[in-house]
């Protein structure tokens, strides 16, 4: 299969479009929400939802991801079940704890797969 993997830069200003988005979503919370350890469930929750559940829909991508007409797929090409791209999510917490090593490997393979990608046979490819 011959796929067009997203590069380490594309990834990383989608990224940053889909953190101000989140941002703006969560900033208003923190200021209802008074007990820290709820606001930080509330926090990750959202955080873990907005990812799976973008990238297992019929777009396959969050909102900064489809800004860079980028989308999440499997090894063969194909959209990533819910449990998959919620397992993703998760292990970038894995590619971040190491020294963020996880997210460099994305600029320094040819199939531009961090960790969590790497792990889980993902792919971040152009449309």
């Amino acid at each position: 299969m011959d796929l067009n993997y997203a590069s380490f830069w594309k990834r990383l200003t989608a990224y940053n479009i889909d953190l101000t988005v989140l941002v703006l979503v969560l900033f208003p919370l923190s200021m209802a929400i008074d007990d820290n350890m709820v606001f930080y469930a509330v926090c990750f929750t959202t955080v873990i939802g907005y990812h799976a559940g973008l990238e297992s829909s019929i777009y396959q991508a969050t909102l900064g991801k489809r800004y860079h007409q980028l989308k999440v797929v499997d090894r063969q090409g194909e959209r990533l079940s819910f449990s998959i791209a919620l397992l993703r999510i998760l292990l970038k917490f894995l590619s971040a704890a190491i020294a963020l090593g996880g997210f460099t490997m994305i600029a320094l393979n040819k199939r531009k797969q961090g960790l969590h990608d790497y792990l889980l046979g993902t792919y971040v490819v152009m449309q």
